[in-house]
């Protein structure tokens, strides 16, 4: 929900870390259908927006908005605050080039009165010279962070499936490089055991870092549901239910309908084809 704040209130909330108001102002993203909406922080978006800390380590579903959210928390700091330099690290050349559409396509998308002047615009990375600000968007491996670099905001996307290399060498530099009072947030969706992320986000379940856990599960996300009617649906799940044993537990405990249990009967489905 967009509040009634003036430019400059939302860019010193901005400054502090409360971007909210400035994204939901000012972003537009592309649908579904293709079409640009502003920007509006869904119900998993919003319980990011209002439990971050400066450091933060993310378990979610795939398709949930996090990385969304990210990037454009990223954006707003950079557009707001003076000096403020934010690098986004995802796993893979597709995830940079969607995620890099998708800060294009908001800046392109701003009012004219609101934008600031663009300086470099490359296919990785934009800068705004009238704040000596910039953001940063690669893939793990195609740059090395320089010990002498100061980096405010590090996002760090699906660090499992980095390649082992990359990890070493990358996570390293990169976050020596946030200084204290930076933002560094690590996500990833569930994949595999035993590299640094799953025991990062195990110190931080445990309380033994300064870092702060978030578990998203599948059924976060609203749109993780399909109804009787809808044609992706098999035809035997088209009416009332009956579920095993094991729907059944998952439906009592976590207060999951009908229309989500089809839809984990649908993803399941696709999985094994």
């Amino acid at each position: 929900m967009v509040t009634a704040v003036s430019l400059p209130e939302m860019v010193r909330s901005a400054q502090r870390g409360e971007t909210r108001a400035f994204m939901e102002s000012f972003f537009f993203v592309r649908t579904k259908e293709s079409d640009l909406a502003p920007f509006r922080l869904t119900p998993l978006q919003d319980a990011i927006d209002r439990n971050k800390t400066n450091y933060d380590i993310l378990l979610k579903p795939r398709q949930s908005g996090g990385s969304t959210y990210h990037v454009f928390d990223a954006l707003a700091r950079c557009l707001c605050t003076p000096n403020y330099q934010a690098a986004i690290v995802a796993h893979e050349k597709d995830a940079t080039e969607r995620l890099f559409r998708m800060v294009a396509r908001a800046l392109e998308s701003m009012e004219p009165s609101v934008k600031p002047a663009i300086g470099h615009d490359r296919t990785d990375y934009v800068d705004f010279p009238g704040l000596h600000s910039a953001i940063y968007i690669g893939t793990a491996g195609s740059r090395r962070f320089g010990r002498s670099e100061t980096i405010n905001f590090l996002h760090l996307s699906e660090v499992p499936q980095w390649e082992p290399d990359d990890r070493a060498q990358l996570l390293t530099a990169a976050l020596e490089a946030v200084p204290k009072g930076g933002r560094i947030v690590w996500e990833s969706t569930p994949h595999g055991i035993g590299d640094e992320f799953h025991q990062l986000y195990l110190d931080a379940v445990a309380g033994a870092t300064a870092y702060r856990a978030h578990f998203f599960p599948w059924f976060s996300n609203p749109e993780f549901a399909l109804s009787g009617s809808d044609p992706e649906v098999r035809i035997s799940d088209r009416g009332e239910l009956e579920y095993t044993d094991e729907e059944a537990a998952l439906a009592s405990r976590h207060g999951l309908v009908q229309d989500q249990i089809r839809w984990r009967r649908w993803k399941i489905g696709n999985q094994r084809r």
